[in-house]
C-alpha cells in the first residue's frame, strides 16, 4: 500500500485585501479631449510659412536681417509697406497662434483639469482673441499719440520695428512650440520662454532707440510709454493665465 502525502504550498494571492475606498459607486463618463484641432492649426501654420518661403524669400530674408541690421528696415520700408502686406498677416497669424498654443499649454499645467469644463479649442481661441485685441489696441494708441503729439514718423517707426520683430519671433517659436505641445519634456518650454524674453528685451532696447531719436520728450515720460505698452499687456496676460 502506498502512502500518498499532500504537500501544500502557500502562495501570495493577487486578491488579497486592500485599504482602498471606491469613490463613485455608479460609472464614470470619460471626458474625451480631441486635440486634433491642434493638428490642423499647425499644419496651416506650415503651409503659410512654406507658401511664404517660396513667393516671396528676399523678402523674408530682409526682415531677418532687420532684426540684426536697422539698416535693413529702410530697406524694407523702400520696398513696400511691411504693416500692410500680406505677407506680414500671414506671418502675424503664425506669430499669436505660437504665443497663444505656449500660453494654452501653460494653462494645462498650472490646472490640469481646465479642460474638464472648457473645451481646448475655445480655450486656444479665447487667448488667440486676447493677443488681437491687444494688438489692434497698441496700434491705434501708437497712432493716436503719434497724430495728437505730431510725431507719425516716429509712431510709424515703432509700429514697424514690433511688426518685424513679431514676424521673427513667430518663426522662431513656431518650431519649439511643436516641442511643447507633443513632448512633455520641461526642457521646450525653458526653450520657448526664453525665446520669447531674449526678443522682447531686444524689442523693447529697439523700440526705446527709436523714441530717443526724437529729442522733444524727456527719457523718463518715454520709458514710463513703452513700459504701458509693451510690459503691462503681459503682465496681464500671465495674471490671467495663473487665475485659470
Amino acid at each position: 500500500m502506498l502512502n500518498d502525502s499532500l504537500f501544500v504550498r502557500e502562495t501570495v494571492s493577487i486578491f488579497r485585501p486592500h485599504q482602498l475606498q471606491a469613490i463613485n459607486n455608479k460609472p464614470v463618463l470619460r471626458n474625451e479631449v480631441s486635440s486634433d484641432w491642434i493638428v490642423g492649426l499647425l499644419i496651416l501654420c506650415l503651409m503659410l510659412i512654406a507658401i511664404i518661403q517660396a513667393s516671396v524669400p528676399r523678402r523674408l530674408q530682409q526682415v531677418f536681417r532687420s532684426v540684426a541690421l536697422p539698416y535693413y528696415v529702410n530697406q524694407l520700408e523702400r520696398e513696400g509697406d511691411l504693416l500692410s502686406e500680406r505677407m506680414s498677416l500671414a506671418l502675424l497669424f503664425v506669430y499669436n497662434s505660437s504665443l497663444a498654443l505656449l500660453l494654452y499649454k501653460l494653462a494645462i499645467i498650472y490646472s490640469p483639469g481646465l479642460l474638464i469644463n472648457v473645451h481646448g479649442f475655445f480655450l486656444f481661441l479665447g487667448i488667440f482673441a486676447i493677443f488681437i485685441v491687444l494688438s489692434l489696441i497698441k496700434a491705434v494708441v501708437v497712432t493716436f499719440i503719434g497724430n495728437v503729439f505730431k510725431t507719425t514718423r516716429s509712431a510709424h517707426d515703432y509700429l514697424v520695428n514690433n511688426m518685424i520683430f513679431n514676424i521673427v519671433t513667430g518663426l522662431l517659436l513656431f518650431p519649439a512650440v511643436i516641442f511643447c505641445i507633443y513632448i512633455d519634456e520641461p526642457v521646450y518650454l525653458w526653450i520657448a520662454g526664453f525665446i520669447v524674453v531674449i526678443l522682447l528685451v531686444y524689442r523693447f532696447i529697439r523700440s526705446f532707440m527709436i523714441g530717443l531719436s526724437n529729442t522733444r520728450y524727456s527719457i523718463f515720460y518715454l520709458f514710463l510709454y513703452l513700459c504701458t505698452l509693451e510690459i503691462l499687456p503681459l503682465l496681464l496676460l500671465l495674471k490671467t493665465v495663473q487665475q485659470l
